[in-house]
């Protein structure tokens, strides 16, 4: 995708009301330097919006109640990993579009909506053009793929999130296929069942794990075949990465290509295409000349400093994160009640899990 200019907007926020914009965006948001700050406020990419006019940079900068902080960033999104020789992403294919509701069948790679990284790249953005804005009502991580149900208004999503919400089978179902990696260590059972509470994340990784305290995890588990570590998982209740964290801690054999819960030589670190996004992002107003082998042919990237720079930039963030997304994890089916009809939708599954 070619770089592009985006502009975040955000209300004030209590805690920021007296503070100077500057000293606002260093600490609330730590990616963004001090140096930073002040440099984009001075070329006009980061302001206040008061009354309907934007604050002049020599203006008063101290936030106020009412007050709108706005941000344009020149932005290159990282790359989505694609299945084997592909060039491109294939479309999204979509499995339903009646009754209020769009299905498809989402890539594995792509996120469900803007995120930090990604805000043209992502499911929602790339349909907006065909369906308007949709409004996802259950979550499927970026790095899985299948099944994702989208609500074409408000009032459908609400109501479609209630149902998720009581995780009742009589009103939602979900079905899972995944590839473990050592499937040696799958229970001799051909079906098991996981409950283990899921705590929440205490670093920077965002790794959850199993332990008392945490919250009511129940995951229902089926071998489809022994060999290759091929499983079926029914979540019966809905918590973040509960099926890769039941898998990984409780059975002891985490999903295959799982950068966050699998074994460290899993991990094949992207950290060059990190450190290019992070600096062309951040870093391209330093005044010191670029490195054209690092940072490419984009005019704007071209002032935006040496890699060691963009080392700097990337240095506190979880390498993992950066890591190609090659989850063996595949929303398979899921089941819902829209306008008081049952409905049922299934994904063609990946290579790896026919």
């Amino acid at each position: 995708m070619a770089p592009y200019v985006a502009c975040l907007r955000a209300n004030a926020r209590g805690r920021w009301f007296g503070r100077e914009l500057v000293e606002v965006i260093s600490t609330e948001f730590r990616s963004y330097s001090e140096e930073y700050a002040t440099a984009a406020v001075a070329d006009g990419r980061l302001g206040l919006v008061r009354d309907g006019c934007a604050v002049a940079p020599g203006g008063d900068l101290v936030v106020r109640p009412h007050d709108v902080l706005f941000h344009s960033r020149h932005v290159h999104e990282l790359p989505i990993a694609l299945p084997g020789d592909a060039a491109e992403p294939a479309p999204i294919e979509v499995i339903d579009a009646d009754g209020g509701v769009v299905v498809v069948n989402k890539p594995r790679g792509m996120p469900v909506h803007p995120t930090g990284r990604y805000s043209r790249c992502t499911v929602t953005t790339l349909l907006e053009e065909e369906f308007g804005k949709l409004h996802p009502v259950h979550r499927l991580d970026a790095p899985t793929s299948g099944v994702i149900v989208l609500a074409r208004t408000v009032n459908v999503a609400r109501e479609l999130h209630a149902s998720f919400r009581k995780h009742s089978g009589a009103v939602t179902s979900k079905e899972y296929l995944a590839q473990v990696e050592d499937p040696a260590l799958l229970p001799f059972e051909q079906q098991f069942v996981i409950n283990a509470p899921i705590l929440e994340p205490t670093g920077a990784d965002y790794v959850r794990r199993t332990g008392q305290g945490g919250r009511e995890a129940r995951t229902e588990f089926e071998v489809v075949d022994r060999r290759r570590g091929l499983v079926r998982a029914r979540p019966i209740t809905g918590r973040t990465h509960q099926i890769r964290v039941h898998l990984a801690q409780e059975v002891g054999s985490a999903i295959v290509g799982d950068h966050l819960y699998g074994r460290e030589e899993s991990v094949a670190p992207d950290v060059a295409v990190a450190h290019v996004a992070q600096l062309q992002d951040q870093g391209y107003f330093a005044s010191a000349s670029a490195d054209a082998s690092v940072v490419g042919a984009c005019p704007v990237c071209a002032s935006s400093g040496g890699s060691s720079q963009g080392e700097a930039l990337v240095a506190d963030v979880p390498q993992r994160m950066f890591a190609p997304a090659r989850l063996a994890l595949h929303a398979h089916r899921v089941g819902l009640d829209v306008a008081g009809l049952r409905r049922e939708w299934e994904a063609i599954p990946p290579g790896w899990a026919k």
